[in-house]
């Protein structure tokens, strides 16, 4: 021992002596007091005391004769001559004990004592044990390892009560099925003299079942409408969901290997209701619902077998005929019965591979513009899933002229075309006037290209297409190409003014002529003559033998002008 811890004590042990002496020489007089308390219903000589939240504390003054005593319950708070307090809030504690004490020598002294860290008021959570339901009637559960330190579990059935400790399993077995609720109370062990612990409970009603394989869960798929291609919806459902058992939901497309879909476990919900989302048009489907209990053992439910209305994508969009209107625009007819599917409410049309425009499935469809060059067609649709439906590529008739002379011109024309097989076989040339009406109709055989001379000469403007009359009976019409005729003036080189009848007058002849002025001249550049009639010619009157000249302007029935210069030989 120390030399200075020597003198201490030997100090005090002196101290201690001479109180004593003094106690005896006053004739048992009170010897000094210290502070002294300590918790009800707790050891007195316990350094810490534990108890639950909310805790009202009671402490005992064992200083035997002090006075003015007051407590300091927690750091920071205040004094008060109460020796109880209610502490609302978890923690640690520290309490203070101030008083004045006897002296010893008859009076009084202020003292105070301070326990640190003595009180310890702790949480009540609800103990989150595991409850696990097996077969045969037997239910685990286990503790969490935190903060209780220990369970007491009352199984629900009148069997003893149970101690579980934290972070392990129990298991028990009911005599028989049905509805039990076991309690679970998680506890802190206290240092209290009557032995009590503290906590809380958590109670959960169970139904224990013999064997998972009977249970029912009333597993239900109904696939809902409208059907659709890449967005089906399929409603499954099932009920008596346990919150210790696992889920697993799975579907079959096309009599394939199931593939999973849902897992569910934890689940504190009774019942589900799950939407799939996918190919309801083409795929047949079939689900299963796997269930599996806390033990591993399982129980599978599979639905009955969704057959699809079609058998395969892309759905083929049939009948696709194609024409030309009067004014060239295109002329589209379909078999539209399968626009019953979302999907092909609505579908593209392609022109030469490229999408060009949205439109109705409505059977049928007329171009906004006129088309001025050959192309092929198809009705196509894609989805988030891939190709939909689908037309065949048809390319229709399509007429090119080529003027030759005046009355003359070469056609030619592309033969209607389904995916590149000519399904046109004979053809027939239609002339017909600027409102549409017919004027004559040509056979062309089964050639693709003809000479046009028109007789027709009433009309300077003529329209000229081609037919032709497709397996099935649809008669498909080219593009309708405008033929502008040109005026046609026709002047004699000589005229014999002689009175015999036969060319005694010089006049021109022609067709289109809508107007008209025609001059005669000497060779001294003197008019002669002038008329603007075309039944009205110059007759040579007075005029010697000889050449003059005629000059005539006209305009056609298209307003085009024409100029016109010539000799004309006058014979007697």
């Amino acid at each position: 021992m120390k030399p200075h811890a020597l003198f201490f004590h030997m100090r005090r042990f002196a101290s201690l002596l001479g109180a004593w002496t003094l106690l005896l020489c006053n004739g048992g007089q009170t010897q000094a007091q210290s502070p002294c308390f300590y918790a009800q219903g707790y050891p007195a000589s316990a350094t810490r005391i534990r108890a639950c939240v909310p805790f009202t504390i009671e402490l005992v003054d064992c200083t035997g004769g002090g006075q003015n005593i007051a407590y300091r319950f927690q750091e920071g708070g205040e004094r008060t001559a109460s020796n109880t307090f209610t502490y609302t809030s978890p923690g640690l504690y520290s309490v203070t004990q101030y008083g004045n004490f006897p002296d010893g020598n008859g009076g009084f002294t202020g003292d105070s004592l301070t326990k640190s860290a003595y009180v310890e008021v702790l949480a009540t959570p609800t103990p989150q044990v595991r409850m696990e339901r097996c077969n045969g009637r037997r239910l685990r559960i286990t503790a969490p390892a935190a903060p209780y330190e220990q369970y007491v579990v009352n199984w629900g059935d009148g069997s003893p009560p149970q101690i579980l400790t934290p972070g392990n399993t129990l298991s028990h077995v009911y005599a028989t099925a049905g509805s039990y609720t076991p309690v679970v109370r998680g506890e802190y062990l206290l240092n209290r003299i009557d032995g009590q612990n503290c906590g809380k409970d958590t109670t959960i009603t169970l139904a224990i079942y013999e064997d998972i394989n009977t249970s029912n869960f009333n597993f239900q798929m109904e696939v809902q409408s409208p059907l659709s291609v890449c967005e089906g919806r399929v409603l499954l459902s099932w009920e008596n969901l346990r919150a210790d058992w696992q889920y697993s939901l799975e579907v079959s497309r096309n009599n394939g290997a199931y593939e999973p879909v849902l897992q569910l476990e934890d689940s504190t919900a009774s019942s589900v209701e799950y939407v799939w989302q996918g190919n309801t048009l083409t795929q047949s489907l079939r689900f299963r619902l796997n269930v599996r209990n806390a033990c591993g053992e399982s129980v599978s439910f599979v639905s009955a077998t969704y057959t699809p209305p079609l058998s395969q994508l892309p759905v083929k969009v049939r009948d696709l005929q194609l024409s030309f209107t009067n004014d060239n625009r295109l002329q589209a007819s379909w078999n539209d019965s399968e626009k019953a599917y979302p999907e092909l409410q609505e579908l593209e049309l392609w022109q030469n591979g490229q999408s060009i425009k949205v439109l109705p499935n409505s059977g049928n469809f007329t171009g906004e513009e006129p088309q001025d060059m050959p192309a092929c067609w198809q009705l196509k649709k894609e989805g988030s899933c891939g190709p939909i439906a689908h037309s065949d590529v048809v390319c229709p008739l399509w007429l090119t002229i080529e003027q030759q002379g005046r009355n003359q011109y070469n056609l030619s024309w592309q033969p209607y075309r389904r995916n590149d097989t000519i399904i046109s076989s004979t053809y027939e040339i239609v002339l017909s006037d600027e409102g549409g009406a017919e004027i004559e109709r040509i056979a062309a055989g089964n050639s693709l290209q003809s000479s046009l001379a028109p007789t027709d000469t009433l009309r300077q403007l003529l329209f000229v297409h081609i037919e032709s009359v497709l397996p099935g009976g649809f008669v498909s019409r080219s593009n309708r190409q405008r033929l502008e005729r040109p005026l046609q003036l026709h002047f004699p080189t000589a005229f014999t003014p002689n009175g015999d009848g036969l060319n005694d007058i010089f006049r021109p002849k022609g067709t289109f002529v809508r107007s008209y002025r025609l001059q005669i001249y000497d060779s001294k550049g003197s008019l002669l003559f002038e008329s603007s009639n075309m039944e009205e010619g110059w007759d040579g009157a007075q005029a010697p033998p000889g050449s003059y000249l005629y000059r005539a302007v006209a305009e056609d029935y298209l307003g085009r002008q024409y100029s016109f210069e010539g000799v004309i030989t006058l014979i007697r």
